[in-house]
């Protein structure tokens, strides 16, 4: 009985005394931060983080749907392909032109293309003049995240013409800056690839372990196809000849052996994703694996893909 009453005193004491806590104050607490200096604090924290700048390229949205969905698809090289009209509707109306804003695949190329830029801004701005790495590490380190970079707002142009530029981490005040002109666009990321050419290895002097890192060559050949974006066909055509030039690239004696593991990173790539080697036997489960195959492989009881994007007839006459 006793027991009883302290506890039932002890919980209306507590009652009566908790609306007198300052909510605002408690409310006001500042959320908890780390400083790059802090974060950054050595050579493999710098190259965790590259890590997560890459991670993007491999995502499912990007590299296995919206890069031909948004692409291929609509172009008059190929068709959406697949089970019929309703068959991923929201490629169906991309290729028709028939498309609004709301379109899921329009808007997840749009956040994932600058997830990847955020990343890289951040990993530029935490490692910069921090003397915690050690620099030759440094160097690379922010030459792939300007590759990267690059790489991200190229596919953003491509998509979407005009963006806005994104050059540092953003205060909620520029969450929503304008676009900056197309031209102001190509200058920077042909400013990107060019530094980033400076200080990336060239492909032959990758270890196996390092396959599928950014490369002078990946570096260049970007900044080439930004070039004939821009129809600037001069500048095109000499940096493509100091590509074929570098003997860092051939053509494979056999075409057939373009599509096999062996050649995989082989001696016509110039920047490959790499995806794990994993089993999916489910249907597009959460492996980053390459689904690729199984989308476009021809929908017949032989091959048994899904159809999608068949070639368009008139294109290989």
């Amino acid at each position: 009985m006793k027991n009883s009453i302290y506890y039932t005193t002890l919980l209306l004491v507590t009652v009566l005394v908790m609306p007198s806590c300052n909510q605002d104050k408690f409310l006001d607490t500042p959320a908890p931060t780390m400083s790059d200096q802090t974060f950054f604090k050595d050579d493999a924290a710098a190259l965790n983080a590259l890590a997560g700048v890459y991670d993007p390229i491999a995502w499912y949205n990007f590299a296995q749907l919206t890069e031909w969905s948004i692409g291929d698809a609509t172009s008059d090289d190929a068709e959406k392909g697949g089970g019929g009209d309703g068959d991923y509707a929201e490629i169906f109306v991309l290729t028709n032109f028939t498309s609004n804003a709301e379109n899921p695949l329009i808007y997840e190329r749009w956040r994932d293309l600058y997830v990847g830029i955020n990343r890289a801004n951040k990993l530029i701005e935490g490692i910069t003049d921090n003397d915690n790495i050690e620099s030759s590490v440094r160097d690379r380190v922010i030459a792939e995240a300007k590759f990267l970079r690059g790489f991200y707002n190229f596919s953003l142009v491509k998509t979407f013409g005009a963006i806005p530029i994104v050059d540092h981490i953003l205060s909620p005040s520029e969450y929503t800056n304008p676009r900056n002109t197309l031209d102001e666009c190509w200058a920077f990321i042909e400013k990107d690839f060019k530094e980033s050419m400076a200080n990336l290895p060239k492909k032959s002097q990758l270890s196996t372990a390092e396959m599928g890192r950014a490369t002078w060559g990946a570096a260049a050949s970007f900044l080439t196809k930004s070039y004939i974006w821009q129809q600037k066909w001069t500048e095109a055509g000499l940096l493509a000849t100091d590509i074929v030039n570098s003997g860092e690239y051939d053509l494979e004696p056999n075409y057939a052996d373009l599509f096999i593991i062996d050649t995989d990173n082989g001696i016509e790539s110039v920047f490959d994703i790499q995806f794990a080697d994993l089993q999916s036997p489910a249907w597009l489960n959460g492996n980053e694996g390459s689904h690729l195959e199984v989308m476009q492989r021809s929908r017949d009881a032989r091959n048994g893909g899904w159809g999608f994007k068949p070639t368009n007839p008139g294109f290989v006459r």
